[in-house]
């Protein structure tokens, strides 16, 4: 009798991941548009590029680029890793 609930429970929640994955796939067709923007609007970028060519912000954004750059460059090694 457990057996019979897990079973359709797994057919339940592989039903429930193939509808949400339809519609998510449906609605990532639409390209952004500028200016949309989570956090930051486009009409702000002059001035926060502005405020982190300055300190105390240039020196945390140099070390955030610095550790990005490195993470992007190590990707691919790494991502053999993870699929391997």
């Amino acid at each position: 009798m457990l057996r019979r609930h897990f079973s359709l429970l797994s057919r339940l929640t592989t039903v429930a991941v193939l509808i949400l994955s339809l519609c998510i796939s449906c609605g990532a067709q639409q390209l952004p548009e500028p200016g949309m923007g989570l956090l930051i609007k486009s009409q702000e970028m002059a001035s926060i590029r502005a405020k982190i060519s300055q300190e105390p912000w240039a020196g945390q954004y140099k070390a955030i680029k610095a550790r990005a750059d490195e993470l992007v460059a190590a990707w691919p090694q790494d991502k053999i890793q993870m699929d391997g």
